[in-house]
């Protein structure tokens, strides 16, 4: 990420977001690729999407951002969405924080 990384939450982007949408029931949890710029090339990657749908939550900067751009600058391509019904589901059926295939 562009943004500055709390370098004790780098790496853990799929257990972050999952205690996230957990602790809050609400949400969606976005499984994705992103650009990453340090490496220059697309990595996999998890964030939540608030309710009202126009902002996310980015869990290694542990800061929200209005969706539309974020997912413009970090050229996002969503691989899956989960509400927290579907998320408690995966994470008992795969025993892992994620990411998880169907």
């Amino acid at each position: 990420m562009a943004e500055k990384a709390d370098p004790t939450r780098k790496g853990k982007c799929y257990i972050l977001a999952w205690h996230h949408i957990n602790d809050n029931m609400e949400g969606t949890l976005i499984h994705c690729t992103v650009y990453s710029f340090n490496l220059h090339k697309r990595i996999d990657h998890a964030l939540i999407e608030t309710e009202n749908g126009d902002t996310i939550w980015e869990p290694v900067t542990n800061r929200y951002f209005e969706k539309k751009s974020f997912y413009e600058m970090y050229q996002i391509v969503e691989v899956h969405r989960y509400n927290y019904e579907e998320v408690c589901i995966m994470t008992l059926k795969h025993e892992t924080f994620g990411p998880w295939e169907d």
